[in-house]
């Protein structure tokens, strides 16, 4: 089987690029989502600075900014 999705460019751009990066977003979800566990199980110190700095990377590496 075989999925086919068509974008009228330049008006459908964001949309195109959503789609594009969808397994770099869900990555950076994934991270997130065990680096937040880690901290609520005490695996890592909570430190406000870090923690925003390291948010910040998955973000920055996932290429969300990009998108818009």
């Amino acid at each position: 089987m075989k999925a086919i999705l068509e974008f009228d460019l330049p008006d459908e751009n964001i949309e195109f690029k959503m789609a594009n990066n969808t397994k770099d977003m869900l990555s950076a979800l994934y991270d997130i989502s065990n680096y937040l566990r880690d901290l609520r199980k005490g695996y890592v110190k909570f430190e406000k600075e870090e923690v925003l700095k390291r948010l910040t990377e998955y973000i920055i590496d996932s290429k969300i900014e990009e998108i818009e």
